[in-house]
């Protein structure tokens, strides 16, 4: 049995080493280079070399390194873990049974004091608790509604109401705090770069009390898919002018760390646009396309 890391507590200082699994999510990629933004080193699970090459620069920096293989085997995680001395694991994706066995078998030969984190909307949250509490390691849930963020969820929304604004259709002038949302539920919005914070401080939370969590985080920015897919248009235009927005007390400290403007702008505006269209031409299906 591997000996594991030594995990640091509250007041340690010790280097974190964190393992990333789910990295094929649809927000995996734009969740991971946050992370390393954040100046996390980060050793990925990864199957597929287009999602390995995205990060060449941060693997030459020797902040990021690949270990290539599935989630549902065992004995890849473990060597993972043990080669690299992980001291966290953080999971991408919805929880699977495959993906829970194989880290309970891994955790087991290296270290069960390894917390084990992850992203998930509250839509899923539920079933993942219920697969993560059958088994004998410690996680943490950072719940949120939905998530945001540059070339997460973007472009198709945005063409349609472009495409709907092209057709004569003008957008409808719409405000915080005063958006007619008809029978629609609205759904509250966390940016990228603060859901990384959370994954972090959820991490902390449970290596301090030593105890499994499930936190929610709730920016206050809450709208429609309709409203939101208007912000994201006007966004993209130029025209994006919003009131400030209450986040709710967090019992973590936890807030956005930047306005909600600014993160529209970032995820939406046209410089993401235009670099998310670019890499979309280059992906696998649009080359399928053109040949």
């Amino acid at each position: 049995m591997h000996k594991g890391p030594t995990i640091a507590t509250q007041q340690g200082r010790l280097k974190q080493v964190i393992a990333v699994t789910g990295i094929e999510s649809p927000w995996g990629p734009t969740l991971l280079r946050e992370l390393l933004q954040a100046g996390e080193t980060v050793v990925a699970l990864i199957r597929c070399r287009r999602t390995a090459a995205a990060f060449a620069s941060e693997n030459r920096r020797g902040c990021f390194h690949v270990v290539w293989g599935r989630e549902d085997n065992p004995a890849r995680i473990h060597s993972l873990l043990a080669i690299h001395e992980v001291t966290q694991i953080y999971h991408l994706d919805r929880i699977s049974t495959s993906l829970v066995s194989s880290l309970t078998w891994a955790l087991r030969r290296y270290c069960r004091d390894v917390p084990v984190i992850t992203l998930q909307k509250s839509t899923t949250v539920e079933a993942a608790r219920q697969l993560l509490q059958s088994y004998p390691f410690r996680y943490g849930i950072v719940e949120i509604d939905e998530l945001f963020g540059p070339g997460i969820g973007m472009p198709e929304s945005v063409d349609a109401h472009r495409q709907q604004e092209e057709a004569g259709h003008p957008l409808p002038e719409l405000a915080v705090g005063e958006m007619d949302h008809g029978n629609e539920s609205k759904r509250d919005y966390v940016y990228v770069r603060d859901a990384a914070l959370a994954l972090r401080m959820v991490a902390q939370e449970v290596i301090r009390r030593r105890q499994s969590t499930t936190v929610p985080f709730r920016s206050g920015w809450r709208f429609t898919s309709t409203e939101w897919q208007v912000l994201q248009e006007r966004a993209r235009s130029g025209e994006l002018c919003l009131s400030t927005v209450m986040t709710p007390v967090h019992p973590l400290g936890w807030q956005p760390q930047q306005s909600l403007a600014e993160a529209l702008r970032a995820s939406y505006g046209s410089d993401a646009v235009s670099a998310n269209t670019s890499g979309a031409s280059h992906s696998p299906s649009a080359q399928r396309r053109a040949a």
